[in-house]
């Protein structure tokens, strides 16, 4: 046996992290917040699928089944993390939150049942994991959910919802609606960038794995070019153009292109009215950028989420400004056997995940043998 490892969140990183290592020799204990494996994916809304390919998205050791199709469900991917949990015999300890960690010999986790110490400690408490509300929210006296909240939409029949973001999440959410609520509003301040899941028969995701060598400007012409051809008619519907390809958008903001699938159909047969962003909110009104004002019933809050490593890691210099690490599945500077996993890639999260956690075994037993040897 090499050492202990605890591994903090049961999702795709944590869980490929925890096989890894354990393939490696490692004893591992992974202990999860939620009340299941998965409990993220689990508890997503009804209509969401992986926008990455299901032969992409699977982890080290195990296929996701062909049954899901190219595009696996929330549902059935939370299901594909219960079976690998399962089929690498690990030690998922559920409702267990990491209330704190420290550090003297070993890495010490605490725990609502006590403290647990190891030589190893992967973070995998994600990197989305607390919803962002703005503050205006606050004075809108209508109902208001974030889009971790949002499940269906029935029950939205007949309502006016105003829906916020223009991310992946708030596309998504508001194609969903349109099917039961009365009217669907899109805010949006910054023009996403829209991609096809396929073009021409082929898959938009396998392209950015094959080409992902090719230099980031011409992948930002490709995207910019690709946007253009497919979409620019939703300039006339309020959707601006984005200002930047897919790439240095990335780089910028940490947001990958939206993966479109019946958003652009709906906004053109004016089931989606696109509107500008928001800027306040005062009793059952919200004002626009426009200066517009509009009473939505509901509003859907796709404002992002902000990552979770500061409640826990704050202590140890291993984060930039914006609570994120300073290395992705690598060794932290000052922090011997620490890894952050979870990190974001253009290429495909969970095909990451993966990759990340093959790193962090290997880092981690090579820093185990050079220790034992002295």
């Amino acid at each position: 046996m090499t050492g202990r490892a605890i591994v903090l969140g049961a999702g795709s990183a944590g869980l490929a992290s925890a096989a890894a290592l354990r393939r490696s020799g490692w004893e591992v204990v992974v202990l999860e917040a939620g009340e299941e494996v998965g409990h993220r994916w689990r508890h997503r809304y009804r209509s969401l699928r992986l926008n990455t390919l299901r032969a992409l998205s699977g982890l080290p050791g195990l296929a996701i089944p062909k049954s899901e199709g190219n595009w696996p469900s929330g549902a059935g991917f939370a299901a594909y993390l219960r079976t690998y949990a399962a089929h690498h015999r690990l030690d998922v300890r559920t409702s267990t939150p990491a209330l704190a960690v420290t550090r003297d010999t070993s890495w010490q986790v605490d725990t609502p049942d006590g403290r647990l110490a190891a030589d190893v400690l992967v973070v995998a408490t994600g990197n989305a994991a607390e919803p962002v509300v703005p503050d205006w929210a606050a004075d809108f006296t209508g109902e208001v959910l974030h889009s971790a909240d949002y499940r269906v939409p029935e029950p939205f029949a007949g309502k006016h919802v105003l829906v916020v973001g223009s991310g992946n999440s708030a596309t998504e959410i508001a194609t969903d609606l349109v099917a039961h609520a009365q009217s669907v509003r899109l805010s949006v301040r910054t023009a996403p960038l829209l991609v096809p899941t396929s073009n021409l028969g082929v898959s938009t995701h396998r392209v950015s794995v094959l080409g992902a060598r090719l230099p980031d400007a011409l992948w930002d012409k490709l995207s910019l070019g690709s946007h253009w051809s497919l979409y620019r008619d939703l300039v006339r519907y309020g959707l601006g153009t984005p200002a930047v390809g897919s790439h240095t958008r990335f780089r910028q903001t940490g947001m990958a292109p939206v993966a479109e699938r019946g958003f652009a159909r709906a906004v053109r047969d004016g089931r989606i009215e696109v509107v500008p962003g928001t800027r306040k909110a005062h009793g059952g009104e919200v004002l626009l950028d426009d200066d517009r004002t509009v009473r939505p019933d509901v509003l859907v809050l796709a404002t992002g989420y902000r990552p979770s490593f500061p409640g826990l890691l704050s202590d140890f210099g291993v984060l930039d400004p914006d609570g994120k690490p300073l290395r992705w599945g690598a060794p932290l500077p000052g922090a011997p056997g620490l890894f952050v996993v979870g990190g974001p890639s253009l290429q495909g999260d969970i095909r990451e995940h993966g990759r990340e956690a093959v790193r962090v075994a290997r880092s981690a037993t090579s820093a185990s043998v050079r220790e034992g040897a002295r």
